[in-house]
Formats: structure tokens, sequence, C-alpha cells
């Protein structure tokens, strides 16, 4: 873990506090649409535990939906992350520390025992430092051991501002745009205990996301 100055994590709270507020009223502006899948209803509704897959660079597409649903995330331990954990926490997101890869294991224990006790999780599948649209394992290991279904999602946005120098090519949504997110059919925990390094998992779940994606487009289309 990375020691950080208490006057640093000051100025980190106070920066994470702006941006909640920026983002807070650049929401305001949106015109939001969630599509969820009836299978999706039914575990929300019977309190089922669940991963929301999500690429790398939609995330501040859809931080909005920790109002709807009751999130958990994991969060890496650098001075970045612990700004994000800031952030999150604002938003009512339940934060786990550590990362899909490098001293991972504390991090995706913390996580699954959020998932137990009933939290949702989006999780960036492709991190954390890519390759850009790439599933990582980290998904299936967290669904097998957490005995979650995956949900893949969907995201378009009409307007919005690219980070082109990030590898992820996040997206912050304009001022007044549309958003239209969608939460497709479930990846069973069955399906991911043989093997959480299968490809064929990978690419069946790359394939969902892009369904998933391809029908919010649509979709935005005709908002």
């Amino acid at each position: 873990m990375i020691s950080i100055p208490w006057r640093v994590l000051m100025k980190q709270k106070f920066f994470a506090f702006l941006i909640f507020i920026f983002y807070r009223c650049l929401q305001m502006t949106w015109k939001i649409q969630i599509i969820e899948s009836e299978d999706f209803k039914k575990d929300l509704e019977e309190k089922q535990p669940y991963l929301i897959s999500l690429w790398h660079g939609n995330e501040l597409a859809i931080l909005h939906i920790s109002k709807r649903y009751k999130l958990s995330a994991l969060v890496s331990h650098s001075k970045d992350g612990q700004l994000m954990t800031n952030v999150l926490q604002m938003m009512g997101v339940k934060i786990a520390r550590g990362s899909s890869s490098r001293g991972g294991v504390g991090g995706l224990k913390a996580l699954i025992r959020l998932i137990k006790k009933g939290f949702a999780t989006v999780y960036a599948v492709d991190g954390p430092k890519g390759p850009y649209r790439v599933i990582k394992p980290g998904l299936f290991e967290a669904a097998k051991l957490s005995r979650a279904k995956i949900y893949p999602s969907g995201i378009a946005v009409s307007n919005y501002w690219m980070s082109k120098r990030s590898w992820n090519k996040a997206i912050l949504p304009k001022p007044f745009s549309k958003i239209v997110m969608v939460i497709g059919k479930p990846m069973t925990a069955e399906a991911v205990k043989a093997d959480p390094r299968s490809t064929d998992l990978r690419l069946e779940m790359t394939q969902s996301m892009h369904n998933a994606e391809q029908d919010a487009l649509a979709r935005l289309a005709e908002m």
C-alpha cells in the first residue's frame, strides 16, 4: 500500500468534492435510459449476487447508476486510486482497495465479501492497464468465487469528451447528452466454474458486451 501524506489527502478530498459537484451538475442535464434484461430485473428483486461487466473508459458515463443500484467497486492503492475512492464514496459506492493484477488477491477477496453482502459490482473487464477491450480473467475469477452471475453491459452516448491520451479512451458525456445503458442476459457462475482463464469464456463475454453496445446504439438513435 502506498503511504500518502495527510496534506495530499486533504487536497485530494477537496479536489474530489469539486469533481463530485461538477459531475452532479452535468448529470442533471443528461437524458438517461437504462434497459434491464428480465433476468437482471428478477435477480435485482430477489437480491441475488451479480456483477455488471463494463469496458474501461465508460465509467464516467455510468456513475449515475450508483443512485439506482447498491454498488461496490475495486479501486487500486495508487494516488489516482485514492482520488477515485473519494469521489465514488461521495456517490455512495462501497470501495474495495486493491487491483486485478499486482496485489490483486486482497482486493479481489474484499470485493467478493461485498458482493456476498448484497453489493452489486460494476467490473471494468479490460483493466487495469489494457490492452483496450481485451477481457482479463479477473472478472470470471470474481464470479466463480462469489457465485455471482455476470451481466454484460453496453453504453451509448450522444455527445462526449474523449481522453485521447489515455489507453482506455475514457469518455465524459457533455451537457444535455443522451445516454443509454443496456444490461443484457447473464453468464451464470456455473459457466465459469471449470476455468476462469478460458478463451471461450472471454470470447463469449466479449460478444455479449458487443451485442449490448449495439443494442444501446440502436436505442440511442431512437431517443
